[in-house]
């Protein structure tokens, strides 16, 4: 999909202007669903770049979740970090997508 498709399903989305260019960085990576194994170590890995509701409310339109349950995700994401495994293959995919400079 081009970027128009994304900026609109974006702001069909409820995606504010701002984070449009977070949200198709994300939606590049993860064009389907985040998968489960993975999802955790993206929040931990996002969690110090944006607020919390930020996050989650990014989290819950690209990955058709809950908004309240991704909220607490994020809020166990700043708790005891997971093993370095578990982040290092999410972390080698961000960095392909340009992390941590976000778009």
């Amino acid at each position: 999909m081009g970027t128009d498709t994304w900026r609109t399903r974006a702001k069909f989305e409820g995606i504010p202007d701002y984070l449009e260019p977070s949200y198709s960085w994300l939606r590049r990576i993860y064009p389907g669903r985040i998968p489960e194994p993975q999802y955790s170590a993206v929040l931990q890995l996002l969690s110090p770049e944006f607020l919390d509701r930020t996050l989650a409310r990014m989290i819950a339109v690209l990955d058709d979740r809950d908004y309240h349950v991704v909220l607490n995700d994020v809020d166990r994401a700043g708790g005891a970090p997971l093993p370095e495994e578990e982040l290092s293959f999410v972390r080698r995919l961000f960095m392909e997508y340009g992390f941590p400079n976000l778009p």
